[in-house]
């Protein structure tokens, strides 16, 4: 899967201004939340990186290539760790959470990836 491809889209779908904070606390373009940068620093620290990233870092356009670093390696471990092998799986998950493929309100948020997807000539899978 192409992680890089699938966080663009992510960006489009979720239409925020860079920087900006979402209602659930998320930060950046990105909208990364705590939960999910805790699992990114528990895999970095896994594979002995010695960097442990704030939610802080990720506010303001200045961070964007952390936040993106960090929503890559979220990306992966979704699909690696829990299983989310499908890119509906994965960008349901992104979005809701662990379970977020089970959960019926992500149902709107894929059919949103899909649309920008379909906009730019990338089929999806």
């Amino acid at each position: 899967m192409n992680f890089y491809l699938i966080l663009e889209i992510i960006v489009l779908v979720e239409a925020s201004a860079p920087g900006q904070v979402g209602h659930n606390g998320e930060h950046s373009k990105y909208q990364i939340k705590p939960i999910a940068l805790l699992e990114v620093n528990e895999y970095l620290h896994e594979e002995n990186e010695e960097k442990y990233i704030k939610h802080e870092d990720l506010k303001g356009i200045e961070n964007e290539a952390l936040a993106q670093l960090v929503g890559r390696t979220y990306l992966k471990i979704i699909n690696k760790k829990y299983k989310c092998n499908t890119t509906e799986k994965l960008v349901r998950c992104y979005n809701g959470g662990l379970r977020g493929y089970l959960k019926k309100s992500t149902r709107d948020y894929w059919q949103r990836f899909k649309e920008h997807a379909k906009k730019r000539g990338i089929e999806i899978k």
